[in-house]
């Protein structure tokens, strides 16, 4: 699984539809680092941090959940 980049500080792993996995998201900033959603398992959140060490990107520091129409911060 790779990172698309959509601008300079936006990149997401696409969707695996066979394994039911969505979208991905990460937010890099200067600081701080946000993942947007959780991941549909453990594997999946492993690939996710995978790829991330891949670009040495740092691990998020929050992560925004997208559940219906709310939207959740965990931190």
């Amino acid at each position: 699984m790779k990172f698309e980049q959509i601008s300079k500080n936006i990149y997401y792993l696409p969707q695996i539809k066979e394994k039911d996995y969505p979208n991905l998201g990460y937010i890099k900033g200067d600081n701080y680092s946000i993942m947007v959603d959780a991941g549909a398992s453990y594997k999946h959140v492993n690939s996710y941090n995978k790829a991330l060490r891949e670009l040495g990107f740092i691990m998020p520091s929050f992560t925004i959940l997208t559940i219906g129409i709310g939207i959740i911060l965990l931190v």
